[in-house]
């Protein structure tokens, strides 16, 4: 399973000034954490944040005597700044924490430097990817916000063999005052998108048995032009 997220991101400087005071920060051991830079071009820097941390843990052996375990546990965050009119951070994986990586940001950049959730609103997102990828089949789907006879605040998760919507239409897509935290659909009717893939609200995409890069390839323009 691959999973991106997205952050808008405001970078005060230009990018070859943004890398060159990325690559003054590289990670080593001694100092723990710091930067692997990868790639830079004139509007991306790839690369990856990097935290080493020693442990010792006591763990109980079967006969009851205590082992101690030392090592060290390493945080990699892998990243694609890519900088222009509208900044965005690519986050790649699940990382435990984006903090260590935004207060470094942070740090090195000072003042102008921000990070910012990117916010879906999949009512109007759904139908712009059928627009590009053909009907879609939603087998699950997190609702959050339903209005409950104006009193109370319902959500639901929803799954189903076939697609959720059906089972929707006479009750909640009647209504207006909902909200789609997250959908899991396919694409029946395509050749090559054979697999899954998962959208949150919070521009978080997951792809499993995709093909990756032709996916993302149609996605982005698409996801990019939503943002504008």
């Amino acid at each position: 399973m691959k999973t991106t997220r997205w952050f808008e991101v405001n970078i005060p400087i230009k990018t070859r000034d943004f890398s060159q005071k990325l690559l003054k920060h590289p990670f080593s051991e001694a100092s723990g954490e710091g930067f692997s830079i990868k790639k830079v071009s004139s509007s991306e820097v790839i690369g990856q944040y990097i935290q080493s941390k020693a442990f010792v843990k006591e763990v109980t052996t079967p006969f009851g005597d205590m082992n101690t375990i030392s090592g060290i546990d390493y945080n990699i965050i892998d990243f694609k700044f890519t900088i222009g009119d509208k900044s965005l951070l690519e986050i790649y994986s699940k990382p435990r924490s984006l903090q260590p990586l935004c207060n470094e940001l942070s740090r090195i950049l000072g003042f102008g430097f921000s990070i910012a959730d990117i916010k879906v609103d999949l009512l109007e997102f759904i139908p712009l990817l059928e627009l590009e990828f053909g009907k879609l089949i939603i087998n699950k789907m997190e609702i959050s916000d339903i209005n409950v006879d104006n009193i109370a605040l319902g959500q639901l998760v929803l799954t189903s063999d076939r697609d959720v919507r059906h089972s929707l239409d006479s009750y909640i897509f009647r209504k207006k005052d909902y909200k789609i935290k997250s959908i899991r659909a396919s694409l029946p009717h395509s050749n090559l998108y054979q697999g899954v893939f998962e959208i949150n609200k919070n521009s978080r995409l997951e792809l499993s048995n995709m093909p990756n890069q032709a996916f993302l390839n149609k996605y982005l323009p698409i996801f990019f032009k939503s943002l504008l």
